[in-house]
């Protein structure tokens, strides 16, 4: 959609906009963007089309377009040379002026326009900051907020004047810590806060996109406008049309380099050939510029690879693996880390005892009874008919392809991303893997995703994010049903030896080391929890017996009464009842059932039992076991030892595992709503801590770490810390701080469950922990729960998105990889549910396999 100028590309924006007219519209002069930006948050808060004037003397030009809307109640946005008498006199006869704002003052425009409109979220920007304004007029008029621009000009006394009228409500700071100083805004939790980098344009702008998706502003996801990044005028129209039509916004690379540092050219990568509508909105534009935006939409998808799962489902004591037919076989088996067979059927449809998580790998035989092919495969909890909205089935195939199979069929948008582990890394402390550098794979209305072949000799770490219940953006508006918007995640194992590691392998078989090598199909957490128990299993006192771990096990210092948060989307809570019980041991193996031979055919003997059969979901299992007792202090590999069972006993094959709940605050300070009272340094800081993502011995707000011993003698030893909380006064830009108070939450404020057995442990996690030196701040909340056990650990959690949350899982701390963690994170986030502010996206559930 081109235009001569910006009067001829708005006109035709509006009329397309409004086919059917609009009584009302917002009117202001082309010149300046800071202007536009606002007079178009201003007509989205509105609803209504704006025109912009070439002329501040003349109506004539834009009155067709007046009279074609049917507009008689205009707003004017202008600078202080406004419209003049004479070009009021030209309007069409009728025509009244509903608001008249005029200013110099960038801030003082925002202010006049907010107070024409009921109080409400603010989105602000400034205008020396890179990228700020463009990005925060996208968002303002995207959602139809309340848009604050600032340039420098204003005091900070006018600036504290206004935010203090605005208590209660969303305040996002567009462009980093810098848009806005901190010390002007009211103190939280009268607020809530977020805080957006526009450094990298093309993150900036994604994010955005993705909240309107998920807030369901853009219902149509897969339609975007478009506008050139050196026109931000067009930029502010394009948002406007954007959001009328419930689709997304994000700008191209500059006329000169359209598809170069362009936002839009990378999210309509990520639509590929689902892209349904992209339409260019500029002054001068062509047809070409366009093409080079869409071409990458053409790029067509990876096949579904000609034999893999196409289905599992949920019976009455068992489950269902559906695959598609191989070409030569005549029996399908699924089988587990073990080998061991854990259900066959000469049909496509192999029915498995127990519930999902335990196969790894299915099996295509002839009529010999030979292996003519195989495929890893991998699941999430699938437990519950909950769990079935974000099961994903992952297999490998084809030479490396990856086929994700989300089992739910129901078509709403989902955001695929994935990063790698190294199996073979030297120090597995210090990995090269950092989910915060994820590459964004794709998104797709789909029920299944396949990728291009990817390197068999590095694990595949995948997250499938549900954007919205909603699935307007898949043409299936309320159709859905949908509880929750989950993170579903998947690791795929290895497959094949980098040469190195190769020859180190066998130059070890050679030299008749033992050291325990990575197995091909294995992931680390099966590497972890199969193959290292006799290798490594730490020296300890003596076992204690059944009766006197039960006895133990009914004393518990978890007497908080603490509110017990969600342990699924489901919202089930785990349970904090009055330990009465052992913990609970894993079920019985149920032997597999041979199918029924064939005439002729000599019948197969039964296979064994299976002990990767499970029966009991992880929320039984929880809810049957006694509150965690903890250790005093810090929890450590030491004082599990200490006070676990003897090494494993003989024909145990699984070793101690660990699994870490935390929340760290990244950088050195964290900004804060407020003014401490000292104009040298007026601004309010809390400690962060200061660590890398992965240093697990660094500094936490709370640790929760259950240390597992499986085998005859199973345990589990619990530990918790809760980290000091530090309050400071600082000068700009967080320097000269200086401490004025700490203090340490209640250690109770950290619990959970354990329920332990020989081959399997669930492990509940939860933390409410408000921070201690700030009178009414809300408190970190987040729930876990862990279902540790051979062939495949899940974990199902569910916390608000502040501050990072962490989850990890190791052979005590002698190796650590990550499940999951937040990596966007946003400090409103802790007042999630507050009486003050519920906002959209702030709650994080997950369900993820290991």
């Amino acid at each position: 959609m081109a235009g001569a100028d910006l009067q001829a590309l708005s006109a035709s924006m509006a009329t397309s906009a409004f086919p059917s007219g609009s009584t009302k519209a917002v009117v202001a002069p082309y010149t300046k963007a800071e202007v536009v930006h606002q007079a178009a948050a201003l007509a989205s808060s509105l609803g209504v089309p704006l025109i912009l004037s070439t002329s501040k003397t003349s109506a004539t030009a834009i009155n067709t377009t007046l009279n074609t809307l049917g507009a008689k109640s205009l707003y004017f946005v202008s600078e202080a040379a406004t419209f003049s008498a004479a070009f009021r006199s030209s309007l069409p006869a009728g025509t009244t002026i509903a608001l008249d704002v005029k200013s110099d003052s960038v801030f003082a425009r925002s202010t006049a326009i907010a107070a024409a409109l009921p109080v409400g979220p603010i989105v602000v920007g400034n205008t020396t900051v890179a990228n700020s304004m463009n990005a925060a007029g996208a968002m303002a008029t995207g959602q139809g907020l309340t848009l604050i621009l600032l340039d420098g000009s204003e005091t900070d006394a006018t600036v504290q004047s206004f935010f203090a009228g605005r208590a209660n409500h969303y305040i996002a700071l567009v462009g980093g810590a810098t848009t806005l100083k901190q010390s002007l805004l009211p103190p939280l939790p009268d607020n809530g806060l977020m805080i957006l980098d526009t450094a990298n344009v093309v993150s900036a702008f994604r994010t955005i996109a993705l909240q309107q998706i998920s807030s369901q502003a853009a219902a149509s996801g897969s339609s975007l406008w478009t506008a050139p990044m050196n026109q931000p005028q067009s930029q502010a129209l394009a948002a406007l049309s954007a959001k009328v039509s419930k689709t997304s916004f994000l700008p191209a690379g500059t006329t000169a380099a359209f598809t170069t540092t362009s936002p839009s050219h990378e999210f309509i990568k990520l639509w590929g050939p689902e892209a349904t509508k992209v339409t260019l909105a500029g002054t001068a534009m062509t047809a070409a510029e366009l093409n080079s935006l869409t071409a990458s939409a053409s790029v067509t998808r990876v096949a579904t690879p000609s034999w893999t799962v196409t289905n599992m489902q949920l019976g009455s004591g068992n489950y269902t693996i559906t695959v598609k037919a191989r070409s030569g076989a005549v029996k399908y088996q699924a089988r587990t880390l073990g080998d061991a067979v854990a259900g066959e059927s000469t049909s496509t449809t192999i029915t498995v005892p127990g519930l999902p998580g335990t196969v790894t790998y299915i099996a295509a035989l002839n009529a010999s009874g030979a292996i003519v092919d195989t495929f890893p495969m991998r699941v999430n909890q699938y437990q519950e008919v909950i769990d079935r909205e974000s099961t994903v089935v992952a297999t490998i195939r084809d030479g490396g392809k990856h086929h994700l199979n989300w089992i739910d069929d129901r078509r709403v948008p989902r955001l695929i991303t994935r990063y790698t582990i190294d199996p073979f890394m030297d120090d597995p402390n210090a990995p090269s893997g950092n989910p915060a550098g994820a590459t964004f794979v794709a998104i797709t209305c789909g029920t299944e995703y396949t990728t291009p072949a990817s390197d068999l000799t590095k694990q595949w770490v995948y997250t499938v994010q549900i954007l919205s219940t909603d699935g307007a953006s898949c043409g299936t508006r309320g159709a859905t049903g949908m509880t929750t918007a989950v993170a579903s995640g998947i690791n795929l194992p290895f497959m094949a030896f980098p040469a190195a590691a190769k020859m180190r392998s066998m130059d070890a078989a050679e030299d008749g080391e033992t050291d325990a090598m990575p197995i091909p199909g294995y992931t680390v957490s099966d590497q972890l929890i199969v193959e290292s128990g006799k290798l490594d299993a730490p020296p300890a006192p003596e076992a204690e017996s059944s009766a006197q771990r039960a006895a133990r096990s009914t004393s518990s210092d978890s007497d908080d009464p603490s509110p017990s948060p969600t342990s699924s989307p489901s919202t089930s809570p785990i349970p904090q009842p009055e330990p009465t019980s052992a913990p609970t041991p894993e079920p019985t193996a149920t032997p597999t059932a041979a199918p029924s031979p064939e005439p002729g055919e000599q019948p197969e003997p039964e296979p064994e039992a299976v002990p990767e059969i499970i029966t009991e979901t992880a929320q039984e299992v929880a809810d049957a076991s006694p509150d965690s007792t903890y250790t005093d202090g810090p929890p450590t590999q030491a004082r599990a030892t200490a006070l676990g069972p003897v090494a494993a006993a003989p024909g145990d094959d699984m070793p101690t595992m660990a699994v870490f709940y935390m929340q760290y605050i990244p950088g050195q300070y964290l900004g804060f709503p407020g003014f401490t009272g000292d104009t040298s340094k007026p601004f309010i800081a809390f400690g962060a801590d200061n660590r890398a993502w992965y240093d697990l011995h660094g500094s936490n707000r709370t640790t929760n770490q259950a240390y597992v011993f499986f085998g005859s003698n199973y345990q589990i030893i619990n530990g918790r810390d809760i980290g000091t909380s530090h309050k400071y006064k600082c000068g700009l830009l967080f320097t000269n701080c200086q401490l004025t108070d700490s203090g340490t939450a209640a250690v109770t404020t950290v619990g959970g469950t354990s329920g332990a057995g020989p081959t399997r442990a669930v492990v509940g996690q939860w933390v409410h922990s408000p921070n201690p030196v700030q009178v009414g701040a809300p408190a970190i909340d987040g729930v876990a729960l862990w279902d540790l056990k051979r062939g495949g650990s899940t974990l199902r959690a569910e916390f608000d998105r502040m501050p990072v949350h962490q989850f990890w899982y190791g052979n005590f701390e002698a190796a650590a990889y990550l499940a999951f963690e937040n990596s966007n994170y946003d400090p409103l986030c802790l007042f999630n549910g507050t009486q003050a502010v519920h906002i959209q996206g702030c709650t994080v559930a997950i369900n993820t396999q290991f």
